[in-house]
């Protein structure tokens, strides 16, 4: 096998090389950033009412209620607000896949996360998601349970989460490496086939002339 790599090392290195080489300029220059801002609430789920309720019941009251707050940020009424807030050229369809609601099992802590290719609006969105279900939790509720923990900035996502350059490249150059073993292995197969099929025809070509003397 050794040999075998020997032999086609031009042609190894080559497509190795040229895997690899794509991938970096493809990371590098063709490919969008993607930066991550989290806007992070807290949902106050304690009621003096609870007191006259058993545990069990109380946990699953905050677990609704915190579910129910998160498909609020995801609704189509509260992002069409964001929008509209932030001047955004978009839809809440274009902009629903941007988004990301999250929560602990035993937490009462909301994390907003937006994607987007400008850190900076990603950010503004963010803040604004965060706020806007405050506000309608408290308009549309009445209740004052939601506050805004940690704010997201253009300075906190500053490092794109994607495209990842070097995972990229480690991948390229393992797939060009494999490719190029794999075109290698073909073609000493094809030429092995080759001489095996005209050897086979010289020595029947051989047998019939001594044959027919």
């Amino acid at each position: 096998m050794f040999k075998l790599i020997k032999k086609w090392a031009w042609l190894v290195i080559l497509v190795t090389f040229l895997a690899t080489a794509t991938s970096g300029a493809m990371s590098f220059y063709y490919i969008q950033p993607m930066y991550a801002a989290t806007s992070t609430v807290i949902v106050d789920s304690h009621n003096p009412a609870d007191a006259l309720k058993d545990d069990y019941n109380i946990i699953l009251a905050n677990q609704t209620m915190i579910k129910t707050y998160e498909q609020m940020v995801r609704s189509s009424s509260l992002e069409k607000e964001v929008i509209a807030k932030l001047k955004l050229n978009m839809t809440p369809d274009q902009l629903d896949p941007l988004i990301n609601v999250s929560s602990g099992a035993e937490s009462e802590m909301l994390s907003i996360r937006v994607v987007n290719a400008n850190p900076r609006q990603a950010a503004l969105i963010a803040n604004t998601l965060a706020e806007t279900l405050r506000d309608k939790v408290s308009g549309l509720l009445n209740r004052d349970n939601i506050k805004v923990f940690d704010m997201s900035s253009e300075e906190k996502n500053a490092s794109p989460i994607s495209p990842n350059k070097k995972l990229n490249i480690a991948v390229a150059f393992i797939l060009g490496l494999s490719a190029s073993l794999g075109i290698v292995y073909f073609f000493e197969s094809s030429r092995r086939i080759v001489m095996n099929t005209e050897n086979g025809l010289h020595i029947t070509a051989k047998r019939a002339t001594r044959s027919s003397i």
